[in-house]
């Protein structure tokens, strides 16, 4: 139990009770099973627009707004998702996807905004990773920390999750990335 709290503490960088919420451009959308889902695009939202951040600073952007970074975890969500990306033609985004190795209770990938556990990324149903990235291999690779692939940093683990549109001739599609990138953002709450 302690090593998912400590997964889960990981993933929601901002732990803080805001006693007040910043007020933003935020829209609602209702999932097939009748659940309103409230989400924050960076780039729609006149106080984030044009800001690109790393991964725990994105989320510490959402915390502000007493949003997490977005947790996809329908199909149907995940589509609304990347068609706002499309219509905006945005490059990349952050989601609250990240990787816990070392947990005691699991090892693998999970939604930190919501503690859900993303399946097994050797089961291509499960969830939405390319097929190919920077090394050209599925998704998701750790290419950052693994000698020997195309783009190798010795010590980047690959440890957050982001859509990228279309980066490398997949469409849009999940793919694991080194956390201090800078991108635009989704915050859901």
């Amino acid at each position: 139990m302690k090593g998912l709290l400590l997964c889960l503490l990981l993933g929601n960088i901002s732990t803080l009770v805001l006693s007040q919420c910043r007020g933003g451009n935020t829209v609602r959308w209702r999932d097939p099973r009748g659940v309103t889902h409230n989400y924050l695009f960076s780039w729609e939202n006149a106080a984030t627009r044009g800001q690109e951040l790393e991964w725990g600073s994105a989320q510490a952007t959402c915390r502000q707004y007493c949003m997490n970074l977005v947790s996809i975890e329908t199909p149907g969500e995940n589509n609304f998702i990347k068609q706002r990306i499309a219509n905006a033609r945005v490059r990349y985004i952050w989601t609250s996807g990240r990787k816990c190795n070392g947990c005691n209770l699991f090892n693998g990938w999970f939604w930190s905004g919501s503690g859900v556990r993303i399946g097994s990324a050797n089961n291509r149903a499960n969830g939405d990773w390319s097929h190919t990235g920077g090394a050209g291999i599925p998704q998701p690779d750790n290419r950052e920390n693994t000698p020997g692939l195309a783009g190798f940093r010795r010590g980047n683990e690959e440890s957050c999750l982001s859509i990228l549109n279309n980066f490398y001739g997949d469409g849009l599609k999940w793919h694991d990335v080194a956390c201090y990138h800078v991108k635009p953002f989704v915050c859901e709450g």
